[in-house]
């Protein structure tokens, strides 16, 4: 059983920029409310529903306000319940392989029909 789907919230408090955020996109499609910080890297475009801490990590201001956010969202079940409904509705729509899997597919078949035309 994947662990994911049985948390309630995913805590990344991450100073890594990623260049893609899987973790974070599979969270939100399971429910796991995502709180991060590393806004800026791929992190920051991937989580669009809930706690974004802006700063560094390693600053002990950033880190205060992350685990004060941390701890009231997991002591506030029904602010969880408010952002979890829409977060996998809007996730499931926006991290759904089968559309670049089929804009991959056309880009394939664009490109087999323009090297037939070339022959």
């Amino acid at each position: 059983m994947d662990l994911t789907a049985q948390s309630a919230i995913l805590a990344y408090p991450s100073q890594f920029e990623e260049i893609s955020f899987i973790g974070g996109m599979k969270a939100q499609i399971l429910g796991a409310i995502p709180v991060v910080t590393s806004i800026t890297s791929a992190i920051g475009e991937t989580i669009q529903h809930g706690v974004k801490i802006p700063g560094d990590i390693y600053d002990q201001e950033t880190k205060d306000t992350y685990l004060k956010e941390l701890v009231s969202l997991m002591k506030d079940e029904k602010r969880q319940a408010g952002i979890r409904g829409p977060m996998m509705v809007w996730a499931k729509d926006a991290f759904d392989w089968k559309i670049p899997a089929k804009q991959w597919s056309e880009e394939f078949k664009r490109a087999l029909k323009e090297r037939e035309i070339t022959k």
